[in-house]
């Protein structure tokens, strides 16, 4: 009987040491997928994210071209209203555009 104890015994730590290892093993397997899985949704959130700073960094530039079109059609503005206005208020044409269009006009 105490043969038998002994022998069971052996075999219930050999079964536990095989169950350890295939556990340990499957969780690393796992680990692995979902190191892949974070990896491979971190790459598309990357690719996601440089597109739409792409996209944003061609919007800019429009934008960046726009302003720079308008501050030039100010400037010739300005020097046509220098050139139309009397000198006394020709002076003042860049600090109040809008006032110096309404002397013209009227």
């Amino acid at each position: 009987l105490k043969e038998e104890n002994k022998q069971f015994k052996k075999d219930v730590q050999i079964l536990k040491k095989e169950l350890e290892m295939k556990c340990s093993h499957q969780n690393t397997g796992r680990n692995k997928e979902n190191i892949e899985s974070f990896s491979s949704d971190n790459l598309n959130e990357m690719k996601a994210l440089k597109k739409s700073k792409t996209v944003l960094e061609q919007k800019l530039r429009k934008y960046a071209t726009y302003c720079q079109n308008l501050e030039r059609d100010k400037d010739a503005i300005v020097e046509s209203l220098r050139a139309i206005l009397p000198e006394d208020r020709s002076s003042l044409v860049e600090e109040d555009v809008v006032s110096s269009v309404d002397d013209v006009i009227q």
